[in-house]
């Protein structure tokens, strides 16, 4: 069980209106299509394809990034089994599968976006650190917020 590759298949980024005071940001992803690959023929092993799409808005109608693309996920003959049961009934992935495939897709598709955001002049569509300063108090203020009255 290994993810083998990771690639994008289609990049947008598109500005569409004027940036306003109160811009929301949602992101949000899916996984298309997981097709069997013939990656691995002649293997107890089975290579899957699994298609994605993930999409940032700004809105009020200010902007998009849509990113697509496709990763391989190898899995074993039992995991394989399910996959394609999971994905043929349900359109789903087994858990163990989904926590790998989604993490890989968001950490990928979030530094992109992130630096697409800044080639275009939009705000990041992810929450940065800040560092902020400390606020001392001295010793005295200490004392005199303990006291009763």
């Amino acid at each position: 069980m290994a993810l083998l590759n990771f690639n994008f298949n289609k990049i947008l980024v598109e500005k569409t209106g004027k940036q306003t005071k109160q811009i929301n940001i949602k992101s949000g992803m899916n996984v298309v299509d997981v097709t069997p690959s013939k990656v691995v023929e002649g293997s107890k092993q089975q290579a899957f394809i699994i298609s994605f799409k993930f999409e940032t808005l700004y809105e009020p109608k200010m902007a998009q990034i849509i990113l697509e693309g496709d990763l391989l996920y190898l899995a074993d003959e039992a995991l394989a089994k399910e996959m394609n049961e999971a994905w043929d009934k349900k359109k789903s992935l087994p858990k163990e599968v989904a926590l790998v495939v989604f993490n890989k897709i968001l950490h990928n598709c979030n530094v992109e976006a992130l630096i697409l955001s800044r080639e275009v002049g939009l705000p990041a569509p992810i929450q940065l650190p800040k560092i902020k300063a400390e606020v001392k108090t001295t010793a005295s203020s200490k004392a005199t917020k303990n006291v009763p009255k």
